[in-house]
């Protein structure tokens, strides 16, 4: 189930990932063909009907995808699983898998990896041994103490001349400005992800909790979570101009697009590695209700919340920058925050520059004083 996300995330940054402003050796931006840049052009021209061909080809390449990698290596991993996860009682299906056991290739390889492994654990060493590596290594242990202060050295003055060059860089002008932008983008990106986890935690744990419903539900959830959100700025732009409303209500279900994805599939996975002995007390003692959420389901999805809310909260400041300027055609709709103002600033890279690394702070902090903290919080309250 891990590999959903980790999924959705490669397919959700096409557009801004195959297509990319450079500065050295000289001003251009490079286009690399694919979907991605397929669909920005397609915005960048109003081509409604080339949005929908990019939509159809993004969900067959997931498909795919799905069919020929993802479902053989779910598969294949039930061999290497507890007999006590309920995830263990899911049918894993994948014709796939059954026609690469049958095959004579995958003999074939394992044969050659069993002696390519056989070389590298004993064959590999002894010809070290014959050319007096191990004496060199000896060596070299001997003077480790000096190896590490010449790397910490390196990675000081590296540092340093980073800084220095970074300081030059940047344009500090609108620096007074920024912070009151930082912090409206901050307050949107915060809403986006409790409404994403809001609606999509129990939603999740409604689609964990019955087999079939994950079978039918699961594969529908992972193509529309790798959509990129720029497939639905026709939608908006549509809506906007239909409605004249300059109120900024696209902004957050944009965002929630990059986010809400984590929540529903981390839940997934952390519903179905409940052990069932776990379960069955739980039916034994017929907890309902409230005292259900709180008794059973919160400490035992703690971990994979947390989990959860890290990454979502990561994808929602790369959809944020996405969100508060969308271009449809010739019409622009943009929105006041630190986003919009490194999208417009797409052509000027010190500007680019300083609005990115007041995310990159602002991630940090976030990191250091709140996710880690929790992260091991849960680790060690809540773990069976």
């Amino acid at each position: 189930m891990e590999y959903c996300h980790f999924s959705i995330g490669a397919w959700f940054a096409l557009v801004a990932c195959e297509q990319a402003t450079i500065v050295v050796p000289k001003n251009e931006t490079l286009v690399l063909p694919g979907i991605g840049s397929y669909i920005q052009i397609a915005l960048d021209t109003a081509n409604f009907g080339a949005v929908i061909n990019a939509v159809i080809a993004l969900v067959i390449c997931v498909l795919l995808v799905n069919v020929f990698i993802f479902q053989p290596l779910i598969k294949g991993t039930a061999h290497y699983k507890y007999g006590t996860s309920t995830d263990s009682q899911l049918p894993q299906q994948s014709q796939v898998y059954d026609l690469m056991v049958m095959a004579k290739v995958p003999l074939l390889v394992k044969r050659l990896h069993r002696h390519i492994r056989y070389w590298w654990l004993y064959g590999a060493p002894k010809q070290w041994q014959k050319l007096g590596f191990s004496r060199i290594i000896r060596i070299l242990k001997k003077y480790t103490v000096y190896w590490r202060i010449a790397w910490w050295l390196v990675i000081a003055v590296g540092l340093y001349r980073l800084g220095v060059l970074l300081i030059k860089y940047l344009d500090w002008i609108n620096l007074s400005v920024l912070f009151k932008w930082t912090f409206l983008t901050t307050s949107r990106v915060l809403i986006a992800v409790l409404l994403s986890a809001l609606i999509f935690i129990p939603l999740a744990v409604w689609v964990a909790s019955n087999a079939r419903r994950l079978k039918l539900i699961q594969p529908v959830g992972q193509v529309l979570g790798s959509i990129p959100a720029d497939i639905y700025i026709p939608i908006v732009a549509l809506m906007i101009t239909l409605t004249g409303t300059t109120q900024h209500w696209w902004v957050i279900p944009l965002i929630m697009t990059g986010t809400q994805w984590y929540f529903f599939f981390n839940i997934i996975a952390g519903y179905l590695a409940i052990p069932s002995d776990i379960k069955d007390v739980v039916n034994i003692f017929h907890l309902s209700g409230w005292r259900w959420w709180t008794h059973f389901l919160i400490p035992s999805l703690f971990p994979s919340f947390i989990t959860a809310i890290i990454n979502a909260a990561g994808a929602a400041w790369n959809a944020d920058i996405a969100a508060e300027l969308i271009s449809w055609g010739t019409h622009q709709y943009a929105v006041t925050g630190l986003g919009a103002y490194i999208a417009q600033n797409i052509n000027n890279k010190p500007a680019e520059a300083t609005g990115v690394l007041i995310i990159c702070v602002i991630v940090g902090l976030c990191v250091v004083l709140i996710w880690q903290p929790l992260y091991r919080f849960a680790e060690r309250r809540f773990h069976y």
